[in-house]
């Protein structure tokens, strides 16, 4: 008699659970019923965990927005937007939108770093703090130079390949380039960040497994993307145990050890010095501070639990972020010999010397190549828009944006916000990072041959707003202001040059770090192209490329030459 009433009682909490789970279901269901997409995605996340499973999540959304317009239901709170407009207006500096509890992925430790943060407040004066670092400014009026330390990284790197890889008979070293790329967007930053090399090229080896660790961790952050609760669980006892630290012998926390004592060492020096100038004390025990990113960061006010984070977190996405896409422009150039040489030819024309050794440079042109030339070479900036826009780096990112309470554009008493034409509750996660592969694959904004590689589209719309431009100006008879003549010049290339714009964020949520970026691919892709020619070992599978969260590029075998 007891235990049929145990089993009675038990069986109706159940019943009870199983009702209020489907309520609950059914509420979030019909929250946003009448936006299109998959009708299972409606009910539940693991939808799309198994998208995530078969590992080409980018591809699917872009069939999602094909097949149902700019604004798609994937998730029983998640939308896909690819709709230009609405992205700029969500991600600008004066939107209501705030990230989402998405962001805690970015987290490295207990405290938050400027990608994580979701508290606009909170970011704002981060950013004050940190931006600075990233632009090379640093205490007062003080500049440093981040491309000296860019210098010394490619000319290590290039020293290391003339010394060890070269070769154009028979026997010759094989060189991995895209576990060396990461080598060098490592040690680059290792300089930029705190005057000194990691130390990954002066040893050609992955220190610490730091790579293969990578490998192993970033399959399991790109299926766990669409459950990111579970982030929160790892970082609770005793789940957090797992999560890399300082002092570790192997992976992030291995880097993180060695910055942690750098770090330290500054930011005690920093403090510790009675003068209200580093560079004028007269004490001949001290050393003089190297000026970079690090010493701006703490003249702008960091705490040492601040400073951990932000250096951490530059490491790990910012490393990671740079190396793929230098990889995946390497890639695309070396499956295409006449963008190659066309790119060669560009660059011997900026400074034919390099072709010739025999042939001194002339005064004032420097070596490596100056990131102001680079910006110079129109076909050198198509390219690396162009391989940028074929493969963006980071391709699943949802990167959501939360629907503000009350944004003026609702249907429900000015609640929530209207997107291409549909009503979103408050609440809604907006993935704006996740839509960069389907726009930057609109053969809308891109052209019809928008799924090939072909860095010229870049110079024909640039001829084609410059043709216009003229046309136009000389047809009118008063001054039309700048705006009124892009608009109907140059709409193309402002759609093209904004949709690859957002792989680095928009407005408030823009990437501190894009400059810098840009700067290292730029000079490194220019400085390879014009030194070497390339040729890949295994021209049926070059390399391995896989989805996990960014792209994986490994075994990317090749010859190299000295031209």
């Amino acid at each position: 008699m007891a235990l049929s009433t145990l089993t009675t009682l038990s069986l109706a909490v159940l019943l009870v659970l199983c009702l209020r789970n489907g309520i609950q279901r059914f509420q979030r269901w019909r929250r946003l019923r009448h936006v299109p997409g998959p009708r299972l995605a409606g009910w539940t996340s693991l939808w799309m965990t198994g998208q995530f499973i078969k590992g080409d999540v980018h591809e699917l959304w872009k069939d999602l927005a094909e097949k149902y317009g700019p604004l798609v239901r994937f998730g029983p709170d998640q939308v896909l937007c690819t709709d230009l407009e609405s992205i700029l207006r969500i991600t600008s500096v004066r939107s209501d939108y705030r990230k989402s509890d998405w962001y805690d992925l970015a987290r490295m430790g207990d405290d938050d770093n400027l990608l994580s943060m979701t508290d606009k407040e909170r970011r704002r004066e981060r950013r004050k703090k940190v931006a600075p670092a990233y632009n090379g400014k640093g205490a007062g009026s003080h500049i440093f130079n981040i491309e000296t330390g860019l210098n010394r990284t490619i000319a290590a790197w290039t020293e290391l390949i003339d010394r060890k890889y070269l070769g154009s008979g028979p026997i010759f070293q094989p060189l991995d380039i895209a576990q060396s790329v990461h080598f060098y967007a490592l040690d680059s930053l290792g300089e930029i960040a705190y005057s000194q090399s990691l130390g990954y090229i002066a040893n050609d080896k992955d220190m610490n497994d730091v790579l293969k660790i990578n490998e192993a961790t970033f399959p399991w952050m790109y299926l766990l993307n669409n459950h990111h609760f579970f982030f929160r669980v790892l970082r609770k006892w005793p789940f957090s145990m797992l999560l890399p630290r300082a002092g570790d012998k192997a992976g992030l926390g291995a880097i993180m050890g060695h910055t942690t004592s750098i770090i330290d060492r500054r930011f005690n020096f920093f403090h510790s010095s009675s003068s209200s100038s580093l560079e004028k004390s007269s004490s001949p025990e001290k050393i003089p501070v190297p000026q970079d990113m690090l010493q701006s960061f703490i003249s702008h006010g960091l705490t040492r639990p601040e400073l951990q984070e932000e250096v951490t977190v530059q490491l790990f996405a910012g490393s990671d972020t740079v190396a793929n896409g230098i990889r995946l422009c390497l890639l695309h150039l070396f499956s295409s010999p006449q963008v190659y040489r066309r790119l060669q030819a560009e660059l011997d024309a900026a400074y034919p010397f390099l072709s010739h050794k025999t042939c001194p440079p002339t005064p004032g042109q420097e070596r490596p190549i100056s990131y102001s030339t680079c910006l110079q070479l129109p076909y050198l900036q198509a390219v690396l828009k162009e391989s940028l826009r074929i493969l963006p780096p980071v391709v699943t990112g949802g990167f959501y944006k939360d629907v503000p309470l009350g944004h003026g554009h609702g249907h429900n008493g000015g609640e929530g916000d209207t997107i291409a034409g549909y009503s979103l509750p408050p609440g809604t996660k907006v993935a704006t990072g996740a839509a960069i592969y389907a726009m930057c694959r609109s053969k809308q904004v891109f052209g019809l041959d928008a799924d090939v590689f072909r860095p010229e589209r870049w110079l024909e719309a640039e001829e084609e707003a410059a043709a216009r431009l003229e046309d136009e100006s000389a047809a009118r008879t008063n001054v039309p202001e700048k705006n009124e003549l892009l608009g109907e010049a140059g709409r193309r290339l402002r759609d093209m040059e904004i949709t690859l714009g957002l792989m680095f964020g928009h407005g408030q949520f823009e990437c501190v770090g894009k400059k810098l970026a840009m700067m290292q691919m730029n000079k490194v892709v220019a400085e390879l192209v014009r030194r070497y020619d390339f040729n890949v070992l295994n021209p049926r599978r070059p390399c391995k490329v896989e989805n996990a969260l960014m792209w994986f590029v490994k075994d990317f075998w090749v010859r190299v030459e000295r031209r």
